[in-house]
């Protein structure tokens, strides 16, 4: 399928479920119980342009991959949804829940809030975004070769799973599938989705008006869970969970993911028909009800 600026872009659709997903920053086998049948779930997503191969054009923004969620969505006929995301794709989850409030029901952010993982000083954000951009440039097609070329099976993730990054709760199989399928992308993409993040504007948290939920692991070694409290703090209809967990939540606890999106869908449910009954239509972000 084609973004509005004429970019191809790589959908993908899972399962045909009563209940619409759009997945935000990460390849469908991070979300291994979202993609089983039980879940009844019609899961939607696309492969985010990340850092351009080739080329000195400017880096994609917050904003290209709004757009490019928004084309999903449409492609798809889904006109409201649950977004999920994770990691660094918490910044276009959220974005994109603030941007168009009547496409989101509700967000449930994985290991991650916007500038909780990637926001780098405003001095040096631009130059450093700029530096390492070009470095992906040069360096990601002999990167490509080499990284393809790895093996990834249930024992050769082992290290990955004991390592600390990443805890033993994560299946050995569906650790292994996760890393078979990164290491034959572009090894750019996640890393240009990062970058995007960081040289943009922070996003004001308090701005969402869809039911939210976090979940963070205690034991992330990219990000603190004091910070992401922090960025949440005053966001409305915001729920956090802490688990004992690493950044891989969804491979460590796939379980607790799909329970709290469930948990999620019901209480987007509730505030609609709440909101409906008071107003008699949706509530947008600007809107007041007064009684």
């Amino acid at each position: 399928m084609a973004a509005v600026d004429g970019t191809v872009l790589r959908a993908w659709r899972h399962g045909r479920g009563r209940h619409p997903v759009l997945g935000v920053g990460t390849i469908p086998e991070m979300w291994p119980t979202l993609l089983a049948p039980a879940a009844n779930l019609a899961m939607h997503s696309w492969q985010p342009r990340g850092a351009r191969r080739h080329g000195t054009g400017p880096l994609s923004t917050v904003d290209d991959h709004v757009s490019d969620a928004i084309a999903v969505l449409d492609a798809a006929s889904v006109h409201r949804c649950v977004v999920v995301a994770w990691s660094v794709g918490v910044d276009v989850g959220a974005a994109l829940a603030m941007r168009h409030p009547d496409r989101v029901a509700g967000l449930l952010m994985v290991a991650g809030v916007p500038d909780a993982l990637t926001r780098l000083p405003g001095l040096v954000r631009s130059p450093l975004v700029r530096t390492i951009t070009q470095g992906l440039r040069l360096a990601g097609p002999m990167l490509d070769a080499v990284l393809s070329r790895l093996p990834a099976t249930p024992a050769t993730v082992w290290p990955l799973r004991h390592s600390g990054l990443m805890l033993p709760a994560a299946d050995p199989f569906d650790t292994a599938r996760v890393a078979q399928r990164f290491l034959k992308q572009h090894w750019g993409w996640f890393l240009g989705l990062a970058l995007i993040a960081a040289a943009g504007p922070a996003q004001d948290l308090r701005l969402l008006r869809c039911p939210v939920t976090v979940l963070a692991g205690r034991h992330d070694a990219f990000i603190d869970v004091r910070q992401i409290a922090a960025r949440l703090a005053g966001a409305p209809q915001a729920r956090l969970r802490i688990l004992p967990n690493s950044h891989f939540i969804p491979l460590e606890a796939p379980e607790i993911v799909s329970d709290e999106l469930r948990a999620l869908q019901l209480r987007a449910t509730a505030v609609e028909v709440a909101v409906r009954a008071v107003t008699g239509s949706p509530l947008t972000s600007g809107s007041r009800v007064f009684t």
